[in-house]
């Protein structure tokens, strides 16, 4: 989608124009991290984690939904941490220096989904949010709810075997070709503006890919196109002959 958006904007008149081909998993990859807001912190599913000094927080207060594992804690909490590792992770502190590092531990892990709220307290405070006072919780306790938008693996499979909704596979062609599910239809991302048309509209549509990050933005796209019963399977899907493997 960014070359496409880029030649648009050269269309526009406008100059300078680049490309980031590796993207947001390029990014995440090289050991960056992205972030999240005080919006998707109130309203989502998620693990909040205050770094800070318990002594601290006792004077200033935190988050709501926050956990506190002491940045100088961190690296031995591991057995705090969920059982579903693609938990989403958002941690916060006083020290920006800090966050580079929690997030590479967290994601040594072995949790990717890591982001991180850079604004700490301050900000959240700023906005005219709720600050919590007393005792900080210092348990994590996570229990997985899907998206309105996420197809279970369970249901996932039974449309496999009973084809009550289009599979839609947004993998490249060589990566279909070493491997995909029986009847699906593969459509890569960057060609579903081209060729979305192909899909019905009168039957569920099950798209995924091989981390759910491509599926993801596959089903943002079939929304913008006027697609209503999409769903998307965020789940890591492996192909191994005519045998898949499809896991949390």
């Amino acid at each position: 989608m960014s070359p496409k958006a880029a030649g648009l904007a050269v269309k526009w008149g406008f100059k300078n124009v680049k490309v980031y081909m590796d993207g947001e998993p390029g990014w995440k990859k090289a050991g960056y991290y992205t972030e999240s807001t005080a919006d998707y912190i109130q309203k989502e599913n998620i693990v909040l984690i205050d770094l800070r000094d318990p002594q601290t927080i006792a004077k200033t207060g935190y988050i709501p939904k926050a956990v506190n594992i002491p940045m100088k804690d961190l690296s031995k909490a591991e057995e705090k941490f969920p059982t579903y590792t693609k938990a989403p992770i958002v941690i916060y502190s006083d020290k920006k220096e800090d966050l580079a590092e929690a997030v590479k531990i967290i994601k040594d892990f072995g949790y990717p989904n890591v982001t991180v709220y850079s604004g700490g307290l301050q900000e959240w405070a700023a906005k005219g949010l709720e600050v919590k006072k007393g005792p900080i919780p210092t348990q994590i306790h996570y229990v997985r709810t899907y998206r309105p938008f996420e197809v279970s693996i369970a249901d996932f499979e039974k449309a496999l075997k009973d084809g009550s909704a289009v599979i839609v596979d947004v993998r490249t062609p060589e990566e279909f070709k070493r491997g995909h599910f029986k009847g699906a239809i593969n459509i890569s991302v960057d060609d579903i503006p081209q060729k979305a048309h192909t899909l019905p509209k009168d039957k569920p549509i099950y798209v995924h890919c091989a981390t759910g990050v491509r599926a993801e933005m596959g089903y943002n796209a079939l929304k913008n196109l006027g697609f209503e019963n999409v769903k998307v399977l965020m789940a890591n899907v492996e192909f191994v002959g005519d045998k898949y493997t499809i896991t949390e």
